[in-house]
């Protein structure tokens, strides 16, 4: 099997090879280069309403900028379409304004959504790196509806959890769509200086027979940087960011709640009144480049329920993305190769603060909360444990990176979680560096010294279970251990051929309680090697054919695991992507040494039409049965597929299902046969006005959850929320189907500005009263 898989690569390899990529004539047609990405933004006389119509005589004021090319599926040849871009700023926002000319306008697709959730649509894309370190820089993108989406878009990854406040609207023509654009100054963080001088693109999405990406400056693939192929703003006059307002997030939260005291007796049911909950959020611009967020008892209620992932047959401590505001600002900035930063390891805080921004080539981050219910992430090497708790701790993070070179930084991260008679302290260095155009080398080495606490009822452990050469016990028993964890890779990213190798070493008494650490005591070796093709022949737009292998062996160099693996990514014509996939294994585990372990997958998705999209997925193979004791080989399957229906603008309906099984071996006795379901429908009456419902059925625990919200957001911060969450299960007779939890509640979060000034002048006329 292994061999077959292996020969399917190499032919697709040279047929890969063989194909010629066709490009359009070019002899009259160049993109634009050199002073042509250089561009001095006029001041605007008037600001120009935003409205989504570039009809106004301040906008001929503009500079027009234009000659966008095709970058994908076409590597920089003429696009199909013209795109014009206009440009002023006047003392409070820069403005931009996008004129899509299309051949035919019913092909358009635009969804009305809340901000932050349309999906294949068409739209256009503002990227602006502020500081000019070629790092990271702000990203925002307008459909044909004018509905919002923002993030930080770094080197070669986006990161869409940023917020803030801006305006667009957007206007569909008989030969054209249009956006208009207003980003406030007080919106974005700069420099202090004299003038701005502000690297950036513009670019615009097009989703047809394949995914068009036009933009405004070349993007070449042997490049592996976007930032340094941006172009360059000019404001030749000293501008005002942020420093100069207060912005309050007051809110009130009224809930209604209820649960099951007793699964026993699931007839009685207990219902609790609570007094609403009120909290207070502040964000103060310290300079236009450092900003401090200040919350007491903070808004940090979830309005959705996470996905349910499956946990059956694993031995590993499940991770939940962060979905709370306060959190996800800036939140790139403490990620690093080793996962020591987790913000949902702060569960429940009443107080917090941040302070985030760069000063010259420096980035700061820093966050302090008291959480009063403290959860914990315990790693072992053939398992981990979450635990949650009553106890109060204090956390401290801090993040430091320093800009060096293109392209590469080098930082710094300290975290510490202190409770009553027990701590863990983590400490340590990163950097990634690039060098010779596509090659990089990154390394993270932490420390950590950990002081468990001396209570086995928050953890009772395992009695036979230990861990570090002096046998440390797994419970919670006051014990005193430090460890250590390193990570290197070395790594070539370039237009064809790409590599990677990479070691991971975590020690057995490495802990990171700040973080997400889900096994430790081993040192990894690994490699991998792949193929970038771009055939445009046929069906095939784009080829990822790759192979890797590695090696996992413990403290005490007992062989832990040993793989090879490879797949072939394919993206087709007509938006259709196939991935294809296999992974061949010796693992070791209580003792005992497995071979042949092996699972082949097949994921087919496509996003050809407007109305319906999806994917399905196919997984099959042999793995441990950790179920058995002792544990045994057995044979497990899993499917699964999504789709999104989208009869009308306003209304979308997403399903997705996953289903696993497990079985003694194939054809014999079933171990496991579990499935999720969730459906989330959203009816939108207005970009601001939405209703939604999500439903969710985990079969494993026969539980069915309803969620549904009727939300109003005014901005990202000025919200009405009603809603509730109820959790529902069948307990057969006599009481048949009860709720076992559900809260209903009722939620207000609204944002004003003020200034310093302003405050101070009430407080002296109060005082002077």
């Amino acid at each position: 099997m292994l061999r077959n898989l292996l020969w399917t690569m190499v032919a697709v390899f040279l047929a890969c090879e063989a194909v010629v990529a066709v490009e359009q004539d070019s002899t009259e047609w160049k993109p634009n280069s050199g002073k042509d990405l250089e561009v001095t933004v006029p001041r605007l006389s008037t600001p120009p309403k935003i409205d989504g119509v570039l009809d106004e005589d301040v906008w001929n004021e503009a500079k027009r900028i234009g000659n966008f090319v095709e970058v994908q599926p076409g590597d920089n040849v003429r696009p199909a379409v013209e795109t014009d871009v206009l440009l002023g700023y006047d003392s409070e926002n820069l403005y931009i304004g996008f004129i899509c000319y299309e051949k035919d306008v019913k092909q358009i697709r635009a969804t009305l959504s809340n901000r932050d959730e349309f999906v294949n649509d068409d739209f256009v894309a503002i990227l602006i790196d502020t500081y000019g370190d070629l790092k990271r820089g702000y990203i925002f993108l307008v459909n044909p509806y004018g509905v919002q989406v923002d993030g930080y878009q770094g080197a070669n990854n986006s990161d869409m959890t940023f917020d803030t406040n801006w305006k667009s609207a957007a206007k569909i023509l008989g030969d054209r769509w249009t956006a208009e654009i207003a980003i406030p100054f007080k919106s974005i963080r700069f420099p202090e200086k004299e003038a701005q001088h502000w690297r950036a693109t513009f670019a615009r999405m097009r989703p047809r027979d394949s995914q068009y990406t036009y933009a405004w400056t070349p993007i070449s693939r042997d490049i592996p940087s976007l930032w340094t192929q941006t172009g360059h703003l000019w404001i030749k006059e000293k501008i005002i960011g942020g420093k100069s307002h207060i912005e309050f997030l007051p809110y009130i939260i009224g809930s209604q709640s209820g649960y099951l005291p007793d699964y026993d007796n699931p007839c009685a049911f207990h219902n609790d009144w609570s007094w609403p909950s009120i909290g207070l959020s502040a964000k103060y611009g310290l300079t236009s480049n450092l900003t401090l967020d200040l919350a007491l008892n903070p808004d940090y209620s979830q309005i959705e329920s996470d996905v349910v992932q499956i946990d059956v047959n694993t031995r590993f401590a499940l991770y939940y993305p962060e979905k709370r505001p306060f959190f996800l600002e800036g939140s790139d900035l403490f990620d690093t190769e080793i996962n020591a930063v987790y913000t949902r390891a702060i569960n429940d805080p009443f107080l917090a603060a941040r302070l985030t921004g760069k000063v010259g080539k420096t980035a700061i981050g820093y966050v302090i909360a008291r959480d009063d219910h403290t959860p914990w992430v315990i790693p072992f090497e053939e398992s981990s444990y979450s635990i949650s708790s009553n106890k109060r701790s204090l956390s401290n993070i801090l993040r430091i990176k320093y800009d060096i070179l293109e392209d590469s930084y080098v930082g710094g991260l300290l975290t510490a979680r202190e409770l009553p008679g027990s701590f863990n302290r983590v400490t340590g260095l990163d950097g990634n560096f690039r060098f010779l155009n596509n090659y990089f080398f990154s390394f993270q080495a932490l420390g950590s010294w950990t002081k468990e606490p001396n209570d086995t009822t928050l953890f009772g452990g395992s009695s036979d279970l230990t861990f570090g050469k002096d046998s440390l016990t797994s419970r919670f028993d006051g014990e005193s251990f430090t460890g250590t964890a390193y990570e290197l890779e070395l790594r070539r990213s370039a237009r064809h051929w790409n590599f990677n190798l990479s070691y991971e070493d975590y020690s057995p008494k490495f802990r990171a309680d700040n973080g997400f650490i889900r096994t430790n005591n081993y040192r990894e070796y690994g490699a991998w090697t792949g193929l970038h093709l771009w055939p445009q022949r046929w069906l095939i737009e784009e080829t990822h054919p790759a192979i890797g292998a590695g090696a996992s062996y413990n403290y005490d160099g007992e062989l832990r695991s040993y793989w090879l693996n490879s797949r072939i990514w394919i993206r087709l014509k007509n938006q259709t992507n196939f991935n294809l996939w296999g992974n061949f294994q010796t693992s070791r585990y209580a003792d005992t040494t497995f071979s042949g372990i092996w699972n082949i997958g097949v994921n087919l998705q496509n996003s050809y039409s407007d109305l319906i999209m999806g994917g399905v997925w196919l997984n099959i193979g042999k793995e441990i049965n950790y179920y058995d004791y002792p544990p045994s080989l057995g044979y497990e399957q899993s499917i699964g597929f999504w789709t999104q229906i989208k009869p009308i603008k306003k209304l979308r309906t997403n399903f997705r299902y996953n289903h696993y099984w497990l079985w003694e071996k194939k054809g014999g006795a079933k171990v496991y046969d579990v499935y999720v379901f969730r459906n989330t429908t959203t009816y939108q009456f207005s970009r601001h006005l939405s209703f939604r419902l999500v439903t969710q059925y985990y079969s494993y625990t026969g539980g069915f959850q309803i969620d549904p919200l009727l939300s109003y957001e005014l901005n990202p911060f000025t919200v009405f929320y009603f809603g509730s969450n109820h959790n529902v299960q069948d307990f057969g007779t006599p009481c048949g189907i009860r709720e076992t939890n559900h809260q209903i509640f009722l939620k207000l979060r609204y944002q004003f500005k003020t200034t310093p000034e302003a405050i101070f002048g009430k407080v002296v006329g109060i005082w002077k009263r």
